[in-house]
């Protein structure tokens, strides 16, 4: 597991201690009645991450059965025949029409903002995600962009190479 993934997970556990068991004590029975019912609150990717910023938490403080028991907690909104209401999903923006598009640039160039306008244009012509910027190596006309989504301990991934040409007497 990555540093901050691992510093993100122990806020998550010690949010969770500070708002939803406060005043109450810590222990490996509280922790998972707590969890499951608050259970309804989150939607269920949320719980399992929660879930495993908790176990965590026990863990690395050295209660190995505390985080057993945390982490074989099962969420009682997913469970079969459950008559619990699913948190729905957000609605996501997954792409930017092209009039936000023209009011962003117009908007970067008044304020003279290059390095956004450089981030829209990169985005625009790589379909880089923002969190791939800083992976990005240009030679030549040659674009390579190391994935951000990975599995299987980063072997698997989106990495890709672009290759761009341009008219011989234009200049980049």
């Amino acid at each position: 597991m990555k540093q901050e993934t691992e510093i993100e997970y122990l806020k998550l556990a010690t949010h969770f201690f500070e708002t939803k068991m406060k005043g109450q004590d810590i222990t490996p029975k509280n922790i998972t009645d707590k969890l499951k019912s608050v259970a309804a609150e989150y939607r269920p990717a949320y719980f399992r991450r929660l879930r495993r910023a908790l176990s965590l938490h026990q863990e690395i403080i050295g209660f190995k059965k505390a985080a057993a028991r945390i982490s074989e907690t099962v969420n009682p909104v997913t469970v079969k025949n459950s008559n619990i209401t699913v948190k729905p999903k957000q609605d996501r923006v997954k792409s930017v029409s092209d009039s936000d598009e023209k009011k962003l640039i117009e908007y970067f160039k008044s304020v003279n903002d290059d390095e956004c306008l450089a981030a829209i244009y990169i985005a625009q012509l790589t379909g880089a995600r923002p969190s791939e910027f800083k992976e990005i190596i240009v030679s030549e006309n040659k674009v390579s962009i190391v994935g951000a989504k990975k599995s299987h301990e980063g072997v698997r991934g989106a990495d890709r190479e672009l290759l761009f040409e341009y008219p011989e007497n234009k200049q980049i």
